[in-house]
């Protein structure tokens, strides 16, 4: 995975903050379609658990 570990803690925070909000299934069409399907798992997986 691209990108520096500010980025990912960034992309956890918003999940974390909106998470009752969000469309997963909106989210995981487009992750799909972008091929980074695996790292918004994990994001999620990670914003769950507080793991930055």
């Amino acid at each position: 995975m691209g990108g520096s570990k500010r980025q990912w803690i960034d992309i956890l925070s918003v999940i974390s903050n909106q998470q009752p909000n969000l469309d997963l299934a909106y989210l995981r069409a487009w992750a799909d379609t972008l091929g980074v399907r695996a790292e918004l798992e994990q994001a999620l997986v990670d914003a769950q658990s507080g793991k930055p």
